[in-house]
């Protein structure tokens, strides 16, 4: 009889650390879910309100060189992708 007992608690002991492990893994999957989500919906929110505090003291780009020099540089990039249509360079 002792060792059907010791069975029967050997048996419950397995199930229940099984649960345990079980519970464990559901809820690092949910947590392997929420952090992303979390940080997506947190992080832009975060640099919007860095960039309103530093509003006043970015480069005004509209009339400097460099904003003419940038706008140069992306034309003649584009103009290279729209010429690997034509000649088939990767």
């Amino acid at each position: 009889m002792t060792v059907l007992f010791k069975l029967v608690n050997i048996v419950k002991i397995n199930l229940l650390s099984i649960f345990r492990i079980y519970v464990e893994m559901k809820f690092q999957q949910i947590i392997i879910k929420i952090i992303p989500a979390l940080l997506l919906t947190v992080l832009p929110q975060s640099a919007m309100a860095m960039a309103a505090e530093h509003a006043a003291d970015h480069l005004d780009l509209n009339s400097h060189w460099v904003g003419f020099a940038s706008l140069i540089l992306f034309f003649v990039a584009y103009m290279f992708v729209m010429a690997e249509e034509f000649t088939h360079l990767r």
